[in-house]
């Protein structure tokens, strides 16, 4: 704010000369004083703005919580159903679908391993080497629902 010069003979003295030297002054707004009608015109703008004023570009990864995500249609799950990627609703049969191929996956790897003089080389390899390719889908399995073992 400017303040305009108050002319006095003599410098106030004391808090009573100073407190009618203040209250004599006259003060004017300059360019950079903020007024009711400078907020109302910024609020008007920024009303005007609001729609684009936070795009998904401007939110920080993993800032939004889970409450104020759009939303979600009835019975789904959020899900994905591909690896990597954006958050879907997944519908009831996209759940069972992911259950059961995970748990074929999984229940699939037979037990039933005897062994006895009557194996050879050749079939303890291949017994092992099926043993290894149960065990690779199981860890693919997992990475796809972003576990690990």
């Amino acid at each position: 704010m400017a303040l305009k010069r108050a002319n006095f003979i003599v410098e106030p003295r004391n808090p009573l000369e100073w407190e009618r030297f203040f209250e004599s002054i006259g003060v004017e707004p300059d360019e950079d004083t903020v007024t009711a009608e400078t907020i109302q015109d910024n609020a008007i703008a920024a009303v005007a703005l609001q729609a684009d004023a936070v795009t998904t570009s401007k939110i920080e990864d993993n800032a939004v919580e889970l409450e104020k995500i759009a939303q979600l249609t009835a019975n789904r799950i959020v899900g994905r159903t591909t690896t990597n990627g954006n958050a879907q609703e997944l519908t009831p049969q996209e759940v069972q679908d992911l259950i059961f191929t995970q748990q074929g996956n999984i229940g699939n790897a037979s037990t039933a391993h005897v062994l006895n003089g009557t194996f050879d080389d050749a079939e303890v390899e291949a017994a092992l080497n099926a043993l290894g390719t149960k065990i690779n889908a199981i860890l693919a399995a997992l990475d796809t629902l972003g576990l690990t073992a």
